[in-house]
């Protein structure tokens, strides 16, 4: 139990977060396992997916309690990237734009399209971000959303900390993914 709270210590430094933040969730984290442990809980079930990446359950901790910044999208570093990202986009879209007049060519214009729903979907990894943005990410992906409050466990009040279907199952277009969410 103690290691993980020292992993997600040394993490904390790394991250630049302030000693006196990361002693306070230092010691509700290992208040949070020895409750658990009292309990005969594993530190798994209170961990969940976190209990075997300490450095990422004490990032996400950190950026919940508002500690450091959210993760940014890598973004070419070069000019030179930046030059061959966009000279492959422009290379697509010609491409694209190609392949739609060489289809549309032999058709009338009189002829009629309809659009194409999937038949199934990827259920995203939803785990330790904010309830909002979960849920909005889920309804994008075109699932319905149903939350169940959890005890906290460890994690940080309003985040997922589990889903059903897990990440990764294909499920049919407005299937149901239920939520829970740390009270």
């Amino acid at each position: 139990m103690s290691g993980f709270v020292d992993e997600c210590r040394r993490e904390w430094k790394r991250l630049h977060v302030p000693a006196q933040a990361a002693d306070e969730m230092a010691a509700e984290l290992a208040a949070d396992l020895a409750e658990a442990e009292a309990e005969g809980v594993s530190e798994a079930e209170v961990l969940g997916t976190g209990a075997s990446d300490p450095r990422a359950f004490a990032a996400s901790l950190a950026r919940e309690h508002g500690l450091i910044k959210p993760r940014k999208l890598n973004r070419p570093r070069t000019r030179g990237a930046l030059i061959a990202l966009v000279g492959a986009a422009i290379a697509l879209a010609i491409a694209s734009l190609i392949v739609a007049l060489l289809a549309f060519n032999g058709r009338s214009s009189s002829s009629t399209t309809t659009a194409v729903s999937p038949t199934v979907v990827f259920v995203p990894d939803l785990l330790y971000i904010r309830r909002d943005l979960a849920v909005r990410k889920a309804q994008d992906s075109g699932l319905d959303v149903r939350i169940v409050l959890r005890p906290r466990q460890g994690h940080p009040r309003g985040t997922v900390v589990d889903q059903r279907p897990t990440a990764g199952a294909k499920v049919a277009p407005g299937s149901t993914l239920s939520l829970g969410i740390a009270r």
